[in-house]
């Protein structure tokens, strides 16, 4: 079992990517209130608001964002090998309920290789792009891959407008 176990402890490291987007706002256009909202007047007096287009978000170009192992919330023996799933962050240091549920982890769910990565899911990514999946779960193992991979999903979003 110290194998196993050598190997778990092996790829963990403090810190991991992940590749999102943020949603963003519009500039505030001069027709609405603080709020965004327009004030329309009926026929009979009463005030109604509407969201104005100018509330509505966009979403931003594909980044690369950091996460980070909160805590190790299993290591058990399943199938005759042992299996860790672990709870992510997006503080370095946060030990207030802000985790991501529990994720399985080894060392094949990491990238460590955009290239080797992209060989073995390109069509899979592609569609994705198409159906407007979020790559969040992907999880890399240094920014530089990961922001291969997002230059290459911002180069297929352009490609597909």
């Amino acid at each position: 079992m110290k194998k196993p176990i050598q190997e778990l402890l092996e790829i963990i490291q403090e810190e991991y990517y992940y590749v999102s987007y943020d949603y963003l706002k519009k500039e505030k256009c001069d027709k609405c209130n603080d709020e965004r909202r327009i004030e329309l007047v009926d026929a009979y007096g009463r005030k109604h608001y509407v969201d104005c287009v100018c509330k509505k978000e966009y979403k931003s170009e594909y980044l690369v964002k950091e996460k980070y192992i909160g805590v190790i919330t299993e290591i058990s023996k399943r199938d005759g090998q042992l299996k860790m799933w672990v709870s992510f962050t997006y503080k370095k240091s946060s030990y207030d309920g802000e985790y991501v549920s529990g994720t399985y982890f080894d060392k094949d769910s990491i990238i460590y290789s955009f290239d080797d990565f992209i060989e073995k899911n390109e069509n899979k990514i592609k569609e994705g792009l198409e159906k407007g999946y979020v790559f969040s779960s992907y999880i890399f193992s240094t920014k530089e891959e990961a922001q291969k991979f997002a230059d290459y999903l911002n180069e297929l979003k352009k490609e597909n407008r």
